[in-house]
C-alpha cells in the first residue's frame, strides 16, 4: 500500500509539473504573438500587400530597416514558441496507452516542419528584402533605369508569403485543430472552440496566401489573430478536468497535499 501511494505521489508531481508547463508555455506564446499582432498592425503592414503601391512599400522598408527587421523578429519568436506550447500540449495531454512514435510524434514533427519553414520565410523578410527594396528605391529613381531589384523584391516576398502563409501556416492549422479536438474534453467549450476556429480560419489564410488573394489575407487574419490568442489565454488560464481530476485524486490519498 505505501508503495501505490508513492507511484500516485509521484504520478500527481509529474502531471503536475506537465500541466504547469503547458500554462506557462500558453502564456509565453499569447505575449508574443500579442508583440508580433500589435508589429503587423504598425509597422508591417506597410510594406506588405495590404499597402497597394509597390514603390511605397519599398520606400518605407528601405527607410525603415531596422524597425522592419526588429518587427519581423517579433514572428520568429512567435514561432519558438507556438512550437514549444504545442510540445507542452502534446506532453500534457499523453496517456500511458498513448504510442509515442505514433500519433503524437507525427503531430509535434508537423510543428517542427512548420517552424523551420517560417524560419526561413522571415530570415527572407529579415535578410534579403531590406537590402532588394534599397536597391529598388535606387533604381526607381533613376531615369530609364533597370528595375530588376524590384522583380526580385516580388518574386523573394511571394516566395516567403508561400512558406510562411501558405505552407507553415497550414501545417500550423492542421495542428491546431488535432489538438483542439483532441482535448476538447478537458477544457470549457469556449476554449476548444476557440482553438477548432484557430484551425479553420489558418486554413482560410492558407488558402487565400496559395491564389494570392490580399482581401483573403486580411480577412482570415482578423479573425485568426483573436481567436489564437483567446485560445492561448484559455489554456494559460483555466486548469484542465483531467488536472483538476489528479489533483483531487492525490488530495485524496493524502491529505495534507490538498493545503498545499
Amino acid at each position: 500500500m505505501p508503495d501505490d501511494v508513492g507511484k500516485l505521489h509521484s504520478l500527481g508531481s509529474n502531471d503536475e509539473w506537465r500541466w504547469a508547463r503547458l500554462r506557462v508555455a500558453a502564456r509565453i506564446a499569447l505575449a508574443t504573438h500579442l508583440l508580433a499582432g500589435l508589429a503587423m498592425a504598425t509597422i508591417l503592414r506597410h510594406g506588405l500587400e495590404t499597402n497597394p503601391v509597390l514603390e511605397d512599400r519599398v520606400r518605407f522598408m528601405a527607410d525603415h530597416v531596422v524597425l522592419w527587421r526588429v518587427a519581423w523578429l517579433s514572428w520568429s519568436m512567435a514561432a519558438v514558441s507556438i512550437l514549444y506550447f504545442f510540445a507542452s500540449f502534446i506532453a500534457a495531454h499523453a496517456t500511458p496507452l498513448a504510442d509515442p512514435a505514433g500519433g503524437r510524434g507525427l503531430i509535434l514533427m508537423l510543428a517542427v516542419v512548420a517552424v523551420a519553414t517560417d524560419l526561413t520565410a522571415e530570415a527572407i523578410e529579415i535578410g534579403v528584402a531590406p537590402g532588394l527594396a534599397q536597391q529598388a528605391v535606387t533604381e526607381m529613381a533613376g531615369t530609364g533605369a533597370s528595375q530588376s531589384a524590384a522583380t526580385l523584391f516580388v518574386a523573394f516576398h511571394r516566395t516567403s508569403v508561400m512558406l510562411s502563409g501558405f505552407l507553415a501556416n497550414g501545417l500550423y492549422s492542421v495542428v491546431a485543430l488535432v489538438l483542439s479536438v483532441v482535448g476538447r474534453r478537458q477544457y470549457p467549450k469556449w476554449v476548444s472552440w476557440a482553438g477548432v476556429g484557430v484551425g479553420v480560419a489558418g486554413i482560410l489564410l492558407s488558402v487565400a496566401c496559395l491564389l494570392d488573394s490580399v482581401g483573403g489575407m486580411v480577412w482570415s487574419n482578423v479573425a485568426l489573430v483573436p481567436l489564437l490568442l483567446v485560445w492561448l489565454a484559455g489554456v494559460g488560464m483555466h486548469p484542465s478536468t483531467c488536472e483538476l481530476g489528479g489533483m483531487n485524486r492525490v488530495a485524496q490519498s493524502d491529505p495534507r497535499r490538498a493545503l498545499r
